[in-house]
């Protein structure tokens, strides 16, 4: 299936045409966000390197960074420590290291790197996670491009992606093709690939395939999770939320299946694990 499927497919038991394919667009992505938090997805792991200057205690992570950073080395390849505890890192902390070189990391939430020591000299460092899935996206309007590697919308067209993300161009004179996200915010979108400088145009913008969750379970899993989210906007919570609760349990169910047929295949998750330093020496 691809997104437009998932939008018919939702369609159907919804009978409503006042929620639009916007609407439905938003809710495949939260159903599949939800699916990849809930369980480790193996297409979702990811590798990226981050660049730590001299004297940064932190770093922003990878811009598709969603959770479990499992692994990290610098740049020789030598395994650095990933702490994974508060208590840890607050001990990290009271060491008050001098700079140096970098032998432990933490992810801070989604959005931050912490290193100890401060390197003493800009550092390299290859981190191993677990990204966020593809954005799911059918727009159109009027682009112009850059060969800068900048696209400028005359609205919020790549509103949604996120580092990382693909989507593909058609419409334009000069600039149909893939093209690799590597920063977005509403009307704006840079990407890894070579533009033309191209007047704004009218263009479609589509990233419709679906990554990550098998096939089998697209109806299932994302359905279901359209379903729950579309009918919990509609319905009365005074007069209950039959159809919500429904489709809501049966999102978790498939989720559940999800997980049973990643475990079948053999695959394990990649995790960091307890890193504990207490009986350690910190210098």
């Amino acid at each position: 299936m691809k997104l437009p499927d998932l939008r018919e497919e939702a369609r159907r038991p919804l009978l409503d045409p006042s929620v639009g394919d916007e609407e439905l667009n938003r809710y495949a992505n939260e159903a599949l966000r939800t699916a990849a938090s809930r369980v480790f997805l193996p297409d979702l792991e990811a590798a990226a390197t981050v660049v730590v200057p001299a004297g940064a205690s932190t770093v922003a992570l990878p811009g598709d960074f969603q959770r479990e950073l499992f692994s990290a080395a610098d740049s020789d390849g030598r395994p650095l420590a990933v702490v994974t505890s508060r208590f840890d890192g607050a001990r990290l902390d009271a060491a008050r290291f001098p700079a140096g070189e970098i032998r432990f990391v933490a992810a801070v939430g989604t959005t931050r790197l912490r290193v100890w020591p401060a390197p003493e000299a800009g550092a390299t460092i290859l981190l191993g996670y677990y990204r966020l899935p593809h954005t799911l996206e059918q727009g159109a309007g009027r682009v112009a491009f850059s060969a800068s590697g900048l696209l400028t919308a005359d609205g919020p067209l790549f509103d949604r992606f996120h580092a990382g993300d693909v989507f593909t161009v058609s419409g334009s004179a000069g600039n149909d093709g893939g093209y690799t996200v590597e920063a977005a915010s509403g009307a704006s979108c840079r990407v890894a690939e070579t533009l033309a400088d191209e007047a704004a145009v009218a263009v479609n913008v589509a990233a419709t395939a679906i990554e990550a969750v098998p096939e089998h379970l697209h109806r299932n899993v994302l359905v279901n999770g359209i379903l729950a989210r579309a009918f919990d906007s509609k319905e009365d919570a005074f007069e209950g939320k039959k159809n919500t609760g429904y489709y809501l349990a049966m999102a978790d169910e498939a989720i559940r299946q999800l997980k049973r047929d990643i475990n079948a295949t053999g695959y394990r998750a990649r995790t960091a694990g307890p890193k504990e330093l207490r009986g350690r020496t910190l210098a």
